[in-house]
C-alpha cells in the first residue's frame, strides 16, 4: 500500500474502526501515536477495541474527556503537576485542549482578511507566551470574514498586533462543514 497523505490520514481517522483495513488501521494508529501522550494513546486503544464502531477521533476524544475528568481538582494538585498539564504538547487540530496546534495544517489557505468582537489584545498576548506556535484563534467562519480577520491581522489593525510580528492564516475547519478557521503564531519578526 502506497504511503497516505495527512489528508488521508486524517480522513480515515474519521472512519469508524470496523470499516478500516489492517494496513489502514496501522497507519492512522501510528499518526495518532505522534500526536498524543502515552496515557491517551493507552485509552484510545483500549476504548476502540471495545467499541470498534468508533472512529479513532472518537475514540481519542472520549479517552480525553475520560481523562481529564480522572484528573485531580487543582487544589489536589501540586504546582509542577498543574504546570505540566497546561504546557504539555498540544496535538494538531484539537483546539478544545487550549487552541494551541502542533503545527500548521497542510491545508492552510494563502489568500488575504475581522470580526469587532473578538478580543485580540488578549490573544495577542497568549501567543506571546509561545512564540512560533501555531494557535486556531477563531473558527466557524465564512470565507470572506476570514480573509477580511486575516488581512487585519497581519497588518497589525487590532488591539496587541503588530505588523509583520504574527503569521496568521486561514485552513478549513473540519468540524464546520463549508467554514474556515484562523490560525497565528508569534513570530516576533516585526517590520
Amino acid at each position: 500500500m502506497a504511503r497516505l497523505s495527512a489528508g488521508e490520514l486524517r480522513d480515515l481517522c474519521g472512519v469508524p474502526w470496523n470499516d478500516l483495513s489492517e494496513s489502514e488501521r496501522r497507519s492512522v494508529r501510528r499518526a495518532k501515536a505522534k500526536q498524543y501522550d502515552e496515557d491517551l494513546n493507552s485509552a484510545a486503544e483500549r476504548l476502540i477495541e471495545q467499541l470498534p464502531r468508533l472512529s479513532l477521533d472518537e475514540a481519542y476524544t472520549q479517552a480525553a474527556q475520560a481523562l481529564k475528568q480522572a484528573q485531580p481538582a487543582h487544589g489536589d494538585a501540586d504546582a509542577s503537576t498543574m504546570l505540566d498539564h497546561l504546557w504539555r504538547e498540544i496535538p494538531a487540530d484539537r483546539p478544545e485542549d487550549d487552541g494551541f496546534l502542533a503545527d500548521w495544517p497542510d491545508d492552510i489557505i494563502h489568500l488575504d482578511g475581522f470580526n469587532p468582537n473578538a478580543r485580540w489584545g488578549s490573544i495577542a498576548e497568549r501567543l506571546r507566551t509561545r512564540p512560533d506556535r501555531p494557535m486556531s484563534v477563531q473558527d466557524n467562519l465564512p470565507y470572506k470574514t476570514a480573509l477580511s480577520q486575516r488581512s487585519a491581522l497581519r497588518c497589525g489593525a487590532r488591539k496587541g498586533w503588530t505588523r509583520g510580528e504574527y503569521r496568521v492564516e486561514i485552513a478549513p475547519d473540519h468540524e464546520h462543514e463549508g467554514m474556515y478557521r484562523l490560525i497565528a503564531a508569534y513570530t516576533g519578526k516585526g517590520e
